[in-house]
């Protein structure tokens, strides 16, 4: 039995990125699950004629096409896909790390012992942005966005605190990696299971990781790195970071990020170790684009 899975949401016009599946061996050691909207999304897939070494969950089996289009409309299909995948699977897995589908695997070995090592080092990566800085706006209100499921609880003050005040960025510092044995208790305390409810609380600048990031910070025993204790500058999280930055990393924070934007470590892979990189990411020319996929 697999005990790792990689949870990606796709749709047709990224299928192409898909093409990392027939690079992959047959006994990879982890499960691909595709999460899809429609039949008709399906049978556009299976065209693409990639091994069949993957896994599909389709909403429109789960779902009416009306309820499909309302979380699309609202833009908040990637969200509500990756948390149904995680709920749907998660007595079959130890951990599953959601990902996009502009995604290259650099090294396969071992993935399981790394997911394993990141969740029992329990650090967040990120850094505070500066007021002045022009995605500061934009940054508090994706992470305030994030914390609508503890408004009104006994820990919102708390996570306010954590995260200096909603200041920390850590979207896609690293790999987003789930630990199953959370999952029960933390969609129970964002009422998940209450699709209406949810939805209703639930928008476009809520990113999956964030809630499930500050869940684990306020009550597993997990805490938020702010790399610029340590003297880095980056006024972002550590998405997109050049290699300086992810050398220092390494040197100064003492933190060895499981993947790399796909430009960065294609044009310095000469100088990192093969063995520290999973995968990298956003194969699509590099640059951070704010989409969401359906």
């Amino acid at each position: 039995m697999k005990e790792t899975a990689f949870i990606i949401p796709t749709y047709p016009p990224h299928y192409h990125f898909l093409d990392f599946i027939n690079k992959l061996p047959n006994n990879f050691e982890c499960d691909i699950i595709l999460i899809i909207s429609f039949e008709s999304d399906l049978l556009e897939l299976l065209k693409y004629n990639y091994k069949r070494i993957y896994k599909v969950v389709l909403l429109e089996r789960y779902f009416e096409k009306s309820f499909i289009d309302m979380i699309i409309n609202k833009k908040i299909i990637i969200t509500f896909k990756k948390y149904f995948a995680i709920n749907l699977v998660k007595t079959e897995y130890k951990y599953c790390a959601t990902v996009d589908s502009e995604i290259e695997f650099v090294n396969i070995n071992n993935i399981f012992e790394k997911f394993q090592t990141f969740c029992n080092n329990k650090k967040i990566i990120g850094s505070s942005i500066n007021t002045n800085d022009f995605r500061h706006k934009l940054i508090k209100e994706i992470n305030e966005a994030s914390s609508i499921y503890f408004i009104g609880t006994d820990y919102y003050s708390k996570l306010i605190n954590i995260t200096s005040e909603f200041n920390i960025y850590f979207w896609f510092s690293d790999i987003p990696i789930y630990d199953m044995s959370y999952i029960d208790d933390f969609f129970e305390f964002i009422n998940f299971k209450d699709y209406n409810k949810f939805i209703e609380k639930t928008s476009w600048y809520v990113f999956d990781y964030i809630p499930y990031a500050y869940y684990i910070c306020l009550f597993k025993g997990y805490s938020f790195i702010n790399i610029k204790d340590y003297g880095l500058t980056r006024e972002w999280s550590l998405e997109s970071m050049p290699i300086e930055t992810y050398k220092q990393v390494i040197d100064k924070v003492k933190y060895r990020p499981l993947w790399l934007i796909h430009n960065t470590y294609n044009e310095n892979k000469n100088i990192i170790e093969e063995n520290d990189i999973i995968l990298t990411y956003h194969r699509n020319d590099g640059r951070y684009i704010f989409v969401n996929d359906n």
